[in-house]
């Protein structure tokens, strides 16, 4: 029993070790990132917990008051068209964010800007790239800042490029764009 008790002790203390070290070495490379928390929804039917709604979000932002800020994203696969032989269509993760995602985060790109509010709002064709995508199908032209490249069947214009190391939740997101959300959607929606 004494053997055994000391076993799972060890046991416990080392998985316990483990994971603290994990976290601290994938912590975010961001300023107060250990202030950062992610929200989920669940169900009974699936305890394991799934995204947020749209609704939930609008209601959450609105009404939480034990936060700082209230940000929502959304990743997907997302196709980017063909531009010429030296760059074919590719099947791609895109993440639409909201607003005030990487100011909250404390993230500005290493080029051009973030989205503005009212881009947001406005659903605006912008798109900031991810320093891979920008060095792997663009060859890192500094000059692809405020052109068009095509998103989904339509045209975005390029607004900035994130820095090599900016990788959040997803390492296999290649570019961003706003996200709005409008104000009428209900809870659950």
């Amino acid at each position: 029993v004494a053997l055994l008790s000391l076993a799972l002790g060890i046991g416990a203390n080392t998985a316990v070790l483990g994971v603290m070290a994990s976290i601290e070495r994938d912590s975010l490379p961001m300023p107060d990132a250990d202030r950062l928390v992610v929200l989920r929804s669940t169900s009974s039917e699936s305890p394991a917990g799934r995204g947020v709604s749209a609704g939930d979000y609008l209601a959450w932002k609105e009404r939480a008051q034990g936060f700082d800020a209230i940000e929502l994203s959304l990743s997907g696969p997302r196709e980017l068209g063909d531009e010429g032989e030296d760059t074919p269509a590719e099947r791609t993760t895109g993440q639409a964010v909201s607003a005030g995602f990487f100011p909250l985060l404390g993230i500005e790109p290493v080029m051009g800007r973030l989205f503005t509010a009212e881009e947001a709002r406005t659903s605006a064709r912008v798109v900031i790239l991810s320093h891979g995508l920008w060095q792997r199908r663009y060859g890192g032209d500094p000059s692809l800042v405020n052109r068009q490249v095509p998103v989904d069947a339509g045209r975005s214009t390029v607004i900035g490029i994130m820095a090599a190391d900016y990788s959040y939740r997803n390492p296999r997101v290649d570019f961003w764009s706003p996200l709005h959300v409008p104000p009428s959607t209900p809870p659950g929606g």
